[in-house]
This record gives C-alpha cells, structure tokens and sequence, in this order.
C-alpha cells in the first residue's frame, strides 16, 4: 500500500504573490462541472451535457506579529464604535467583507468568468458589561434620529487599523441568569458616498488590505500539493472574507475566491 499525502508535503501556495504556505491552516481547490440535460423524448435515462467548469478556493490564514509569534486576542489595541472606546469590554468581534457576481463568459467559453459587481462588510461585537454600564450603546439603541444610526466602527487588530462606515442594524442586550450581562450590535458597511471608503486600511500591501481595497483584482494564484504532484494555476477574483477575535485563542483569516477562466494543470516534469 503507498504512503499517503499530508498537509506537510505542500510546496507551492500562493495567492496574489503572497506565500500562504507558513500561516495557512487549511485550505480546500474545488473545480465543479455544470450540465444541462439532453435526452430526447423517446428515453427514459438522464443524458447530462457538459456546458460549463468552474472552480472555487478557500485557505484559512494566520498572520505573525513581527518576530513573536501569531496574532491573537491579546493583539486587539483598540475598539471603538461612534468614537467611544469599548476593548475593555470586548468579548468578541467578527468582520466579514462579501462580494456579489455577474458572469462575465461568453457563449463560446468554457470555463467560467465571474465579475465583482459590488462588495459589502458586515459584523457583530458582543461586549460584556462592565458596572459603569455601556450608556452610549444604550442611547444609540434608543436613538430616534436616522443619523443616529450610521457611526464608524473601527479596530486596531496587530498595529493594522481598520475603520468602517456603518449602519446598526441590531442591538441586544443579554441578562443572563448565572452569567454576567451582554451588549451585542450588529452592523453592515455604509458607504458614504463621498470620500475614501473604507476610511482605513488604505495600502495594499497585506492579502486582507488587498480585498479591502481593492475587491475587484484578480489575483493569480498557484498550488503544488506535493514534490512529486503537477502544479494548479490560475486567476481568482474575490469571493469573500471574514475574521473573529475572540477572548482568547488566536485570530484566524478566511478568504475565500472563485476562478476567473480557466484552472491550469501542468504535470509533473
């Protein structure tokens, strides 16, 4: 029986130009066929025809503080929402960054060529409530203006800021019995209009920075799942991302992306 292959043998990885190979933690090459059926009225059986191949891409990253070690909860800095300071209180925050397609093909193409038509954020932080209360909150929760209702979240995450325009779409306050209490906002991206947004980050330089800004590049990616194993190739577009930091453990990035044309194999030399 031959030796298996394991996650250790991976060579090659790269999206973007960037190596994922030391921070990635897993990663998932989907190729999908898509048919359209073909059988005539006088069979019984399903004839498939071929029209169209896709593929899509997941990798799950961890970023390093520079020369320590992983980022983790402890490298939150700072949390602000409307401007009111909250890391003392934080008990978690996600953020997620998704983007919608349009297909691009044509009729003669084969694979598939999707196109970045919009993207959005959204999030959640859970807070825990400290005994001074969390009065802000609960006025932005009661506020009966619509202004009131857009403010600008921001997180400082390994020195990298990153602040978002929002509007608050749900607030809910947990008391618990047995457990202390809870302040939760839900939020989606907002973009003003006017201006840069989001306000930050604004470089380009990390992978997360890049669907951030610049959410409709196509990427170039490669993979080489082993020494002895062809290398995959191609082009991405953006699918999606999202992120959590929680109270303890560390902060692990997921991206996520679809092919733009066609997935190139290229057989071991």
């Amino acid at each position: 029986m031959s030796t298996r292959k394991y996650y250790g043998d991976l060579t090659t990885y790269t999206v973007g130009g960037t190596s994922l190979i030391d921070s990635m933690s897993d990663s998932v090459l989907t190729v999908n066929a898509g048919h359209d059926e073909g059988k005539g009225m006088a069979r019984v059986h399903e004839s498939p025809q071929l029209v169209v191949k896709g593929f899509s891409l997941e990798a799950t990253t961890m970023s390093n503080v520079s020369g320590v070690g992983r980022v983790t909860n402890l490298n939150l800095t700072a949390f602000t929402v409307g401007g009111t300071a909250y890391l003392a209180t934080v008990d978690s925050v996600s953020l997620n960054g998704t983007m919608a397609h349009a297909e691009g093909k044509g009729a003669g193409d084969f694979w598939e060529f999707p196109n970045v038509v919009s993207a959005g954020f959204s999030g959640k932080a859970r807070l825990k409530v400290p005994a001074a209360d969390l009065n802000a909150l609960d006025a932005l929760a009661a506020d009966q203006t619509v202004a009131g209702n857009y403010v600008a979240i921001s997180a400082t995450l390994n020195g990298v800021v990153l602040t978002i325009p929002v509007a608050l779409t749900m607030f809910t306050r947990e008391t618990p019995i047995d457990d202390i209490q809870y302040f939760s906002i839900d939020f989606v991206g907002r973009d003003p209009l006017t201006g840069t947004y989001p306000t930050a980050p604004t470089g380009t330089t990390s992978l997360l920075e890049k669907a951030i800004v610049q959410p409709r590049t196509a990427l170039a990616f490669s993979f080489k799942p082993s020494s002895d194993a062809g290398t995959y190739s191609g082009n991405l577009v953006w699918s999606g991302w999202d992120f959590s930091v929680n109270n303890t453990g560390v902060v692990r990035t997921k991206y996520s992306f679809k092919g733009a044309g066609q997935l190139v194999y290229t057989a071991p030399a």
